[in-house]
């Protein structure tokens, strides 16, 4: 193509050909004037007038951003090496902000790729400087998606894994929640439902920074391009009230670290969630772990079920399975049923009230620590009942019950995972599928006791 139509040679069609002549490719498009596509200038505009547009680092390329008349969709060029390590290069889209926000958008389109690790998606941003703490929920060129941060002004960057689907997801819907020092990182599923895949600890200097887009193509000789559709920030009224459960406000957490444990993280690839965890373990009469959890009633009648896929581990003490729990607290009374590290096997225990030691119930030998785990609670009682199958399609196999004591209206059930070691870089993997909490409980089914 060319601006006049007629044909032309050794213009580098193949864009991605490195190196190459090209270092701005550009289609023309014949669109009446004033209307489609158009660059914001934030002089002049009303609805941005608030924003900055800069360059983070000095990309070789400037970073541009536009606007799309029929749905107000964002879109930026921009080149850049990284957002990465401990200086960033690309452009940042943005306005200031302070307190806890929401944040979401539709990535709709991320072309120009010539680098698997070019970046498109949200920020929470300390500033507009190249080495500026913050928090990053992006798609990738060809990775995936994740959830990437600096904690400090200079700092070294992180990420927790990659979500990957099959063929790799070319689009993506994502959602930033603020919570006080607590940032949350949501996708869509296929349903249309916004699901955690994980979150982080930061703190913004007086809770003031930045939120908006930020793009980097990874590759500062060439530019990547996005198109940000149904971009919306407001306000996030944090902690709330939950009148079903409560009438007073709620410091539930759905991804805690308890006991001091070293903040876990989580991240799903497929039909696989990925559990990283850390912690002392669970057991005496305080536990430390990490616990992604959900809050019912305590006198709600609910199963819990997961299929343990995999939890290989040197460290002895380690655990990782579901549980129901009283409270965050780290002596909490509770019940777990899990794989134990180092292949123990499939493990029973509880702790019937706060402060008090924890009762082993049974550990029962699985092949390669794969096992389909259920916690059941039946309505207005604290009797739990662990019951396992080895595949899906067997009758459920009941393990034994405990009581435990609930202190308040709710309690927490999930995941739970600790390599039960003092060593505060210890940390385990657990890999679960098709957990979900069955609220009424599973229909009864023929049960077979253990011997």
């Amino acid at each position: 193509c060319s601006p006049t139509g007629a044909r032309v040679r050794d213009q580098y069609s193949i864009w991605n050909w490195f190196p190459g002549p090209q270092g701005d490719v550009a289609y023309y498009v014949n669109a009446p004037e004033g209307s489609g596509i158009e660059e914001v200038d934030l002089a002049t505009s009303d609805r941005l007038s608030s924003y900055t547009s800069v360059d983070l680092g000095d990309p070789a390329i400037a970073g541009r951003v536009f606007e799309r008349e029929e749905d107000d969709a964002i879109i930026i060029s921009a080149g850049g090496h990284d957002i990465w390590g401990h200086r960033d290069y690309g452009h940042f889209f943005s306005e200031p902000w302070s307190g806890d926000v929401d944040v979401s958008v539709h990535v709709s389109a991320f072309t120009g790729i010539v680098d698997v690790h070019a970046k498109a998606g949200i920020m929470l941003r300390a500033d507009n400087g190249a080495e500026a703490a913050h928090v990053f929920g992006m798609l990738s060129g060809a990775r995936g998606s994740t959830l990437g941060y600096r904690r400090s002004q200079g700092g070294g960057s992180y990420h927790d894994g990659w979500k990957q689907d099959d063929p790799i997801q070319k689009s993506e819907w994502i959602r930033l929640v603020k919570k006080m020092d607590k940032v949350e990182f949501y996708l869509k599923n296929a349903a249309g439902a916004w699901y955690l895949l994980r979150s982080v600890q930061i703190r913004f200097p007086e809770d003031s920074y930045r939120v908006g887009l930020a793009v980097t193509s990874h590759n500062d000789g060439y530019a990547s391009e996005a198109i940000f559709e149904d971009y919306n920030v407001e306000e996030f009224n944090f902690p709330t009230s939950s009148p079903s459960v409560s009438a007073a406000p709620t410091s539930w957490d759905p991804t805690v670290a308890i006991g001091g444990a070293r903040e876990g993280s989580y991240w799903l690839v497929g039909d696989v969630s990925y559990h990283k965890a850390y912690g002392e373990g669970i057991w005496g009469s305080s536990d430390s772990f990490f616990f992604r959890n959900w809050q019912r009633g305590s006198a709600d009648a609910f199963d819990v079920v997961a299929y343990v896929n995999r939890f290989h581990t040197g460290y002895p003490n380690a655990k990782g399975g579901i549980m129901i729990r009283d409270s965050d607290d780290p002596d909490a009374a509770h019940a777990f049923l899990g794989m134990s590290g180092y292949y123990t096997g499939l493990t029973f225990i509880s702790r019937a009230e706060a402060g008090t030691s924890t009762d082993h119930h049974q550990t029962i030998f699985v092949n390669q620590h794969k096992a389909w785990v259920r916690l059941s609670k039946p309505a207005g009682s604290g009797v739990i009942t662990a019951y396992y199958k080895v595949v899906a399609e067997d009758d459920w196999i009941e393990i034994g019950s405990t009581g435990i004591s609930y202190t308040g209206p709710s309690v927490r059930a999930g995941v739970a995972a600790t390599p039960g070691d003092k060593n505060s870089h210890a940390y385990v993997e657990l890999q679960t599928k098709g957990f979900e909490i069955v609220d009424g409980g599973i229909s009864a089914r023929k049960l077979l006791r253990a011997q």
